[in-house]
């Protein structure tokens, strides 16, 4: 597959993502982001203009507050947070003007 993804667990500096976070530095009750990195890996590669992606976690250990799709994406946004579970997705038409791939 030519498309791969990162997750990056982030502080938290006022609601605002910060630096990045090691495993250490998680306790319970801490307040973190979590940013997920797609990347098109393709020789010749065009961007990702679409995405959907379904998330889940034990809802015992983590709560979800909010959900944010950058701006990048801007075309049929999905923003659903439900107990342990979330479904986050966006897309773009680069060729139209409309978000960037």
């Amino acid at each position: 597959m030519s498309i791969v993804s990162k997750i990056n667990l982030l502080q938290d500096n006022a609601g605002t993502p910060g630096e990045a976070l090691t495993s250490t530095q998680l306790a319970s009750g801490t307040t973190f982001w979590v940013e997920i990195q797609l990347q098109d890996l393709h020789i010749n590669p065009s961007g990702i203009i679409s995405s959907l992606l379904n998330l889940k976690w034990d809802p015992n250990s983590l709560t979800a507050t909010s959900l944010t799709v950058t701006n990048s994406l801007p075309l049929l946004r999905s923003e659903n947070i439900t107990t342990g579970n979330a479904r986050i997705g966006g897309g773009s038409f680069p060729e139209g003007g409309i978000g960037q791939a």
